[in-house]
């Protein structure tokens, strides 16, 4: 179970951690001084810094919007493949029920036929409710159950990808406010090893700061071994209620049909 869910949230965290992969770091690349005495005039005013800066912004924002993209389709087609499987267990479960409906069936109507007197007939009919109320009951505990599953997995699974949502638009703000301080510089004639120092010191900064808050996030794990926990709980004690129940139907049946 772990597992599946897992791979369906790889979207949120890996559109966070791909956001630092393609930071406009691979400025300092592309400004580097060149052997030319036009791009050293240029270089010197700053004038080529702030025309860097430009074109990576463009080609930053485009690459996020790219990669994000490619995560959500990702995500998707894991969500459909979820719901998939999800449908696929409960037809499953249906023709289990259907198939133990048929079989009950048969047992009750063999224990009618042996049925010759009137106590009988009715410790039968009343075995009968008793084992039709027993499975009915753990029916309605099961269907509980797996809908308190699936509906925490969800509400964990939405609480953490909004709080990832957050980082990464808090993020991608303080790396916008960086460019947006480096061109301001530039514009201002602050010369441009002095930009270019201050423009890396702060994406640097604020990688970091990044990388922190998003592991500060609580693992889904967590909560899914919660609900785990909360599950296997309830199946043992509808196991036992359901036992108990068949147990002591099949117990009075046999003190009257033992006679």
């Amino acid at each position: 179970m772990k597992i599946s869910f897992n791979k369906l949230l790889t979207g949120s965290v890996g559109v966070a951690f791909a956001l630092l992969t393609i930071t406009p770091f691979s400025v300092f690349a592309e400004i580097s001084t060149s052997t030319t005495t036009a791009n050293i005039k240029a270089n010197a005013s700053g004038k080529a810094f702030c025309a860097k800066i430009d074109t990576v912004t463009i080609k930053l924002e485009q690459a996020v919007a790219d990669r994000k993209a490619k995560f959500e389709t990702k995500k998707a087609d894991r969500e459909a493949e979820i719901a998939k499987k999800r449908a696929d267990r409960d037809a499953k479960l249906i023709d289990v029920r259907e198939k133990t409906d048929f079989r009950l069936n048969e047992v009750f109507s063999k224990f009618e036929k042996k049925a010759t007197s009137t106590e009988m007939k009715t410790a039968v009919v009343v075995f009968k409710d008793a084992v039709t109320s027993a499975i009915n009951t753990r029916r309605t505990a099961v269907d509980a159950r797996i809908l308190t599953f699936r509906t925490g997995l969800k509400n964990a699974i939405d609480a953490r990808k909004a709080e990832i949502d957050l980082k990464i638009s808090s993020y991608k703000l303080s790396v916008n406010s960086i460019l947006d301080k480096a061109k301001a510089d530039c514009l201002l004639g602050v010369d441009s090893k002095t930009v270019k120092a201050a423009f890396q010191a702060s994406l640097k900064s604020t990688k970091t700061q990044f990388v922190t808050d998003i592991k500060a996030i609580s693992k889904l794990s967590i909560a899914i071994d919660k609900l785990v926990s909360a599950r296997k709980a309830d199946i043992e004690k509808t196991r036992s209620d359901y036992k108990a129940a068949i147990e002591k139907a099949k117990a009075d049946l046999k003190i009257v049909l033992g006679k």
